[in-house]
């Protein structure tokens, strides 16, 4: 980690600092921490509280904030996370302290409608919509969306899926920010191809 990696973040930890030295803001908001740690080590110098939003799933061992904790650890003062599960793992897993972590719930969940569980009229739309045979199981891939993320996760959809899974019916869940498919249908296509079975 030495040479231009190094270098570069101790410039962007030296910018950081005297944005917020001129600045003074009253607390530092950020999401994905994990690439924010320039931002929060310099908040942190300049004694302005950090609050972190979770970025993406958290799941056991989740790199990002599964990590070993010791001297050189940055970590927000408050980090948000969706729900429990999540907090657990930061706890847990992560060692962050019990005070550090907050439920606040997600951004992309209706309260109103995530109080209603497992809905069988909902159920059924869903399927309906995603054109799920009746009597077949739905398997959901979530990918990320980077060049790294997209090659492995090609790469393990087709090892996990290199042969027929009948009555199994795949959603590859995008990231957000994809515009382009990912190619995964052609993806599954091909593998469906290669194995001699139908996609």
């Amino acid at each position: 980690y030495a040479g231009t990696w190094l270098d570069d973040r101790r410039r962007w930890m030296r910018w950081s600092q005297r944005f917020l030295e001129e600045q003074r803001p009253r607390v530092l908001l950020v999401d994905r921490e994990a690439t924010r740690i320039p931002w929060i080590a310099a908040a942190q110098r300049a004694g302005i509280p950090v609050v972190s939003v979770q970025h993406g799933m958290i799941y056991p061992g989740t790199p990002e904030y599964c990590r070993p904790s010791g001297r050189g650890t940055v970590r927000p003062d408050r980090t948000c996370v969706f729900g429990p599960y999540e907090r657990d793992i930061l706890i847990d897993e992560g060692r962050y302290p019990r005070h550090q972590v907050c439920v606040t719930g997600s951004p992309r969940l209706d309260p109103d409608q995530a109080a209603v569980r497992d809905a069988p009229e909902a159920r059924a739309a869903v399927r309906r919509e995603l054109h799920v045979a009746d009597g077949d199981r739905l398997l959901v891939v979530s990918v990320g969306h980077n060049a790294v993320g997209d090659l492995h996760a090609a790469s393990w959809v087709a090892r996990l899926l290199g042969g027929p899974l009948s009555g199994v019916h795949v959603v590859v869940k995008l990231h957000p920010q994809d515009r382009t498919g990912g190619g995964y249908e052609r993806l599954l296509a091909g593998i469906a191809a290669a194995e001699g079975y139908p996609a």
